[in-house]
């Protein structure tokens, strides 16, 4: 179903339901920029869309978006129970024991337990992959191989048994970071754990990790990961063998403490009364809604006993609350990277050509994907989304570069027809639904405009495991649309060469430059380095069209009128999300 069709569906359903919703409340919010890359544009604010309410934008940043006058911000209050959407029932409360996704693990074990530093859901960071210190006062890189983390005194575990409400210290960080990143290598990890040679304690709150070379993605990929880099008490572990179990295991220092999971219905948490915050957090609840359906949801959000929707959110859903009474507010991020890559064997012919991959490249029209698939609410990367820290826009790339990222099919022709494919040449694209209905507009978007310089593209939909075991890890014959949703910096990276962690080089790449770029990139501690490297690395990327990222849609949020405080994050799910949202009634 396209999303016209889709977004009539869902808005009927809201017919029937709407009378008997009664009208709210205002809104809130804003964003701050971010020193820009080399040649880079600076990453957008969280953008409202046309026709919801929306909060009001603070400094906007030199994206193009809509913004409002700054309000005067009311006093918070406390108390209440703040009720989110969540799809589906945990299936593992382990977060080390979760090696891809784990979407609903990590929004439970990100409220009861602390993060070192996070990518926290603020005002100044709305938008952006900006971390800061949480449960770390301070951190700073002694050497190049040697980084120091100091904690806050003073921070108490929840006032449960076996644990009693004792503090945390470094040893506990020291338990906690050795089990999740050089023991389970919880995502994002796997990269880091064969150079970090040693984390130890150097007194009560201070906590040292030495590396065998330069690793400054271990901020970012590694203590920031919403993953699973959070403080645990050993206590509650290691008699179970892990923290599946949250009824024993869920102790933590975070805002909130595990109360109840009802399966199939809902998972509730508590205020952490001796939250090392003062004054946080201030619902006195979290109700995190079990509901499959998001038309379902949809109704709930429009009778008012759901306050946020806040991931797995499309365009269609967003759209369809401008018919609610009460006008719940829509925000918006653009994802970190485009989630969608038309991936080719660079290492079989046709595509081991460069002029063939160019003239793929040129074929494929992305503003008009944007019009068609996105509605006109996405936006062209190269070949990282707007979000990540070291992305550069088109604009900024060398003309003679730029070029592969404009739709041109005259030129196309002429390079098929200099590489001996005058006439084009049939392909499969291997794909799947998996990823829902935007994605599958891309899909058809892509055979059909791959069409008009003569080559033939039949699209072979698998089914969904066959898809994960084989295409998804870059397992296919010649070309597929396949997703990737890195939020991890550097780990992004690694898919564009022959180092790849984690099944992300699906195009095949063995390109000898590039990979001494990528090398070159993991150790470089200065951050104006770093940024060179990497804009170096997507300019070679994009010339040599080694991987074709489709246009970057947004992630969207849904939020009450009534809910204050909310700021939506790409990286949500920290462990501060939920700890600045009040509830204005």
């Amino acid at each position: 179903m396209d999303h016209k069709r889709r977004l009539a569906a869902l808005a009927g359903i809201l017919v029937l339901i709407l009378a008997a919703c009664g009208p709210s409340a205002q809104a809130t919010p804003a964003s701050t920029p971010t020193p820009p890359a080399p040649g880079a544009t600076t990453a957008p604010t969280a953008t409202p869309m046309s026709g919801a309410t929306v909060a009001p934008t603070a400094t906007p940043t030199s994206q193009p978006t809509a913004t409002v006058a700054p309000a005067v911000e009311a006093k918070p209050k406390y108390g209440g129970t703040l009720v989110m959407w969540n799809r589906q029932d945990p299936r593992n409360y382990d977060g080390h024991s979760i090696k891809s996704g784990g979407y609903d693990t990590r929004i439970m074990h990100n409220l009861v337990f602390s993060l070192l530093v996070s990518y926290p859901s603020t005002k100044e960071t709305q938008c952006l992959l900006a971390i800061r210190p949480e449960a770390a006062e301070s951190y700073q890189w002694l050497s190049d191989t040697l980084l120091e983390v100091k904690i806050h005194k003073g921070i108490k575990f929840q006032n449960r048994p076996p644990v009693n409400g004792r503090e945390v210290t470094a040893q506990d960080v020291v338990y906690s970071m050795d089990r999740g990143i050089k023991q389970d290598r919880i995502r994002g990890s796997e990269g880091l754990a064969p150079y970090l040679k040693k984390i130890e304690a150097v007194d009560r709150y201070t906590v040292r990790f030495e590396t065998d070379r330069p690793l400054p993605s271990l901020l970012s990929d590694g203590l920031a990961s919403i993953y699973g880099a959070v403080i645990l008490p050993s206590e509650v572990v290691e008699p179970y063998g892990g923290w599946n179990d949250p009824r024993k295991s869920y102790i933590g220092s975070g805002p909130y403490t595990f109360a109840e999971h009802v399966p199939g219905v809902k998972v509730v948490f508590d205020k952490h009364k001796e939250y090392f915050k003062p004054g946080l957090p201030y619902a006195d609840r979290v109700v995190q809604m079990i509901i499959p359906d998001a038309s379902t949801m949809l109704a709930t959000i429009a009778s008012g006993k759901l306050d946020i929707a806040q991931d797995r959110v499309d365009l269609p859903l967003a759209r369809a609350t401008a018919r609610m009474p009460q006008k719940p507010q829509v925000q918006r991020c653009p994802h970190t990277s485009p989630r969608n890559r038309l991936a080719m064997r660079t290492d079989l012919a046709p595509f081991n050509d460069v002029r063939v991959r160019r003239a793929i490249s040129m074929a494929i029209d992305r503003e008009g994907l944007i019009k068609s698939v996105l509605e006109g609410e996405g936006e062209v990367g190269a070949p990282f989304g707007p979000i990540h820290p070291w992305f550069i826009s088109p604009k900024d790339l060398p003309t003679e570069t730029r070029k592969y990222l404009e739709y041109n099919p005259q030129e196309a022709k002429r390079l098929l027809a200099e590489a001996g494919y005058p006439n084009g040449f049939n392909v499969a694209i291997a794909t799947n639904s998996l990823y829902g209905t935007i994605y599958l507009g891309f899909v058809q978007g892509v055979a059909d405009t791959l069409s008009k310089v003569g080559i033939k593209a039949k699209i072979e939909m698998q089914e969904s495991v066959a898809f994960g075991r084989t295409t998804a890890v870059g397992d296919y014959p010649s070309m597929a649309v396949t997703s990737d949703s890195i939020s991890e910096v550097y780990l992004a990276f690694s898919g564009l060469t022959p180092a790849a962690e984690f099944n992300l080089n699906k195009n095949h790449v063995s390109d000898p430059e590039l990979l001494k770029l990528y090398e070159q990139l993991v150790v470089a501690v200065d951050d104006k380095k770093a940024r060179d490297i990497a804009y170096r690395i997507q300019a070679k990327v994009v010339d040599e069209a080694l991987d074709l990222r489709l246009p970057s849609y947004y992630d969207y949020s849904i939020i009450q009128p009534w809910v204050k405080g909310y700021y939506m994050n790409v990286a949500r799910y920290t462990s501060t999300w939920a700890e600045l949202l009040w509830l204005d009634r």
